[in-house]
């Protein structure tokens, strides 16, 4: 039985050589992720600087939320940071939910973010409200039988935003992270 090893060590020595550097971008890509303190961007100081973080977002006019929303989803992406299973929430919960939620911690880039994206799931996947608005017949029943309890109601997804984050974020996937004056 050949194990990675073997198949890497009869490779040409150019394409050996390529894997190990892309084996090193990949692992000190997942070291800033688990260590986001350390290697992190603060968004939030880029978002104050532009005068685009809300003191309250509670007291925003419906305009307001929509290009502070914007300005915020169009910065996450640009630092590599996509935003998933944002449908559930309207703009303004989605906007509350970046300033409580996504922006207190650093955006945890690596060293090497091209060509790389990072994944925010706005509903985990074992959440009541998941299962509210996302899962699938076979996964709501699949919740009965684990947890011998009554599926919560199936909600109406209230946006489809998910499609064109994704397409944002993939937008900048391959480009250098944006640079800001002080």
């Amino acid at each position: 039985m050949l194990c990675a090893e073997d198949d890497a060590n009869r490779l040409p020595d150019e394409a050996r050589d390529r894997l190990d550097e892309y084996l090193e971008k990949l692992i000190a890509n997942e070291q800033a992720f688990l260590n986001a303190g350390k290697s992190g961007v603060d968004v939030r100081a880029i978002l104050r600087r532009c005068s685009m973080l809300p003191d309250a977002v509670e007291e925003l006019s419906e305009r307001e939320v929509l290009r502070y929303l914007r300005f915020a989803v169009d910065m996450l992406a640009r630092h590599h940071l996509c935003l998933s299973s944002t449908n559930h929430l309207n703009d303004r919960d989605l906007l509350a939910f970046i300033v409580d939620k996504v922006l207190p911690e650093p955006v945890p880039i690596g060293p090497h973010p091209q060509g790389t994206l990072i994944y925010h799931d706005c509903c985990p996947g074992d959440t009541v409200e998941w299962y509210s608005y996302y899962a699938d017949e076979f996964e709501r029943n699949e919740f009965e039988s684990l947890w011998d309890e009554p599926v919560p109601e199936q909600k109406a997804l209230v946006s489809d935003r998910d499609k064109w984050i994704e397409l944002l974020a993939e937008s900048y996937r391959d480009e250098a992270l944006p640079t800001f004056e002080e």
